[in-house]
């Protein structure tokens, strides 16, 4: 998601059909639709995540009729409602979607250890589902069982490095004045009122850990395990 991009939606309104890069963009905007909604989203995350199990975009376009064209040759034909929105767009005069002569399955596009996950792979087509009104809300995934459980661990070694990279930022955090992250910092000051001196501590708000593409791959893995011993 493209915060630059952004803009308040409510029912009913029409909006620019061109937002969000083209390997991210659902079915509806890629044609032209006008009349969307925050399932663009929820498709732009199903792409995202596969772009991270396997580290390739998923359908990498080189054009809009490009991107639905590799679209259409994993998910199948477009809905009625886009085809005619894509026949009536000027954008799209004297054009027609090629005609896939091969199909590649959802599965096919994520490395195999995923791919065997049914809950990986669910929450996929959750997120991927051509109609944008049977598409999964946020709400939804987040109820969905590949969150469920969930234990993130990391090797020992890769621990190891974390915890030593994890001192010299608080070092380094400290020497700024900063909280380090996933600490709080108490500073010292004092209030001078009358002859006396009042001492005051002022906790500052701790700052979380940022996530990065490890945790995604842990996560997955540790899904995969679960969901093997649950068969």
């Amino acid at each position: 998601m493209d915060p630059n991009c952004t803009l308040p939606v409510g029912p009913g309104e029409n909006y620019t059909d061109y937002v969000a890069t083209r390997w991210y963009r659902a079915p509806e905007l890629l044609v032209g639709d006008t009349m969307y909604g925050t399932a663009v989203d929820v498709w732009a995350i199903g792409c995202v995540f596969a772009e991270l199990l396997s580290s390739e975009a998923l359908w990498p376009g080189k054009s809009d009729l490009d991107q639905l064209y590799l679209i259409r040759k994993t998910l199948g034909d477009l809905l009625p409602r886009h085809m005619t929105i894509f026949s009536q767009n000027s954008f799209f005069q004297g054009m027609a979607l090629p005609e896939p002569t091969t199909v590649e399955s959802l599965e096919s596009k994520i490395p195999q250890r995923y791919a065997n996950n049914e809950l990986i792979v669910d929450f996929l087509k959750r997120c991927l589902n051509k109609d944008p009104m049977l598409r999964w809300t946020c709400e939804q995934l987040l109820r969905h069982p590949i969150f469920e459980n969930f234990l993130f661990t990391v090797p020992q070694s890769d621990q190891d490095l974390y915890e030593k990279a994890k001192r010299s930022q608080q070092a380094s955090a400290t020497a700024d004045g900063l909280a380090p992250e996933g600490a709080s910092q108490t500073k010292k000051f004092v209030i001078k009122k009358g002859p006396r001196k009042k001492f005051c501590l002022q906790v500052i708000k701790k700052r979380p850990r940022k996530p990065d593409v490890a945790d995604v791959h842990e996560w997955c893995s540790a899904a995969t395990v679960r969901n093997s011993k649950n068969e």
